[in-house]
């Protein structure tokens, strides 16, 4: 149990009832610190929740004990994440969270802005890291800015993606302005697992000993299993053929039964698989394993296939089939 008396209502109290294994481990450091942190897990195991110790601990600093309430207007977090889709999913957490505390989140992006007076009543900025960048590169006006005492960059491993510039740029510049003013940012990182954490943690200014936190595969949310299946086909034609043979009879053995994500190579290959796949399906007539004709089911995909601009998905969707990609992602000026 997590309870912490920071509500300015009387009688009120901000209740977490339990932390996940790695959730416990960064809390004395998250809550009980001001150290740069950097986290490295996989995915679903609660790194988002992590935040939330973070944003209570800058808090409690400029909360008024004899009145219960906060000096809302003495600071600011900023929360930056990699697409709009999050921003929206995040500002709702946030604001379900900590309004009772008095806390007002804002959304800026290039599709949704903020005027000075509503930045001014705002504590918490959620924000893509191409607005976040533009922003802090441009403005003149840093009544606001200088304000800021805790940053916290969502799927930092993006470092390493075609947007990598962006992230390395906001975060070189907050530490260039921290070394020029003295005015101490707090840096939190959030990411996937990485082969070079201990670099990007140097980058973030965390201290190796205390900030950094790394699990991989043991902490996953749900046990995986890994099988090895080996192709001995040298030419690319027929080594392609025999891996999809092998795909869709894997595929096959969850259609009805469970939901099935296949990881392709690239971009091109990932409608290609999946029409192979939807056309095996029909050509052997096992294609009602994957969606009964008859159920709601395909009668809802087939309604919604027709919202779908993309045309391969558009083709794939009523067969109850589905691609993504990254060229799927709603980013913003990246």
């Amino acid at each position: 149990m997590v309870e912490d008396n920071l509500s300015p209502h009387v009688g009120v109290r901000f209740t977490v009832p339990k932390l996940n294994r790695i959730q416990s481990k960064l809390y004395p450091v998250a809550f009980g610190t001001d150290e740069p942190v950097l986290l490295c897990a996989p995915t679903g195991a609660g790194k988002t929740n992590v935040t939330l110790p973070t944003v209570l601990n800058e808090m409690l600093k400029w909360r008024n004990k004899a009145t219960g309430t906060f000096a809302m207007d003495s600071f600011k977090i900023i929360y930056i994440a990699p697409m709009k889709a999050l921003v929206q999913e995040m500002v709702g957490n946030f604001t379900s969270r900590l309004s009772i505390l008095g806390i007002k989140v804002g959304e800026l992006t290039g599709d949704s802005q903020m005027t000075k007076a509503q930045i001014a009543e705002t504590q918490i900025i959620v924000t893509t890291l191409e607005k976040w960048d533009v922003v802090t590169r441009k403005s003149t006006d840093t009544s606001y800015t200088n304000l800021i005492r805790l940053i916290v960059i969502d799927e930092i491993h993006l470092l390493h993606d075609d947007c990598g510039p962006v992230p390395e740029s906001v975060i070189a510049r907050t530490v260039c302005r921290m070394e020029q003013t003295g005015d101490y940012v707090r840096l939190v990182g959030l990411s996937a697992t990485l082969p070079n954490y201990e670099d990007v943690a140097t980058f973030l200014r965390v201290d190796t000993k205390k900030g950094l936190f790394y699990f991989d595969a043991p902490y996953q949310p749900c046990d995986l299993q890994q099988q090895f299946i080996g192709i001995t086909e040298k030419k690319a034609i027929k080594w392609y053929q025999v891996t999809n043979t092998v795909c869709y009879k894997k595929v096959l053995d969850y259609a009805g039964k469970n939901q099935t994500l296949v990881f392709i190579h690239s971009r091109k290959e990932t409608a290609k698989t999946a029409k192979y796949l939807r056309d095996t399906a029909m050509e052997k007539e096992t294609i009602t394993q994957f969606v009964k004709p008859e159920g709601a089911t395909r009668e809802i995909l087939t309604e919604e296939a027709n919202n779908v601009k993309d045309p391969n998905l558009r083709d794939l969707f009523s067969f109850g089939f589905a691609i993504h990609h990254a060229g799927y992602r709603e980013r913003t000026e990246c």
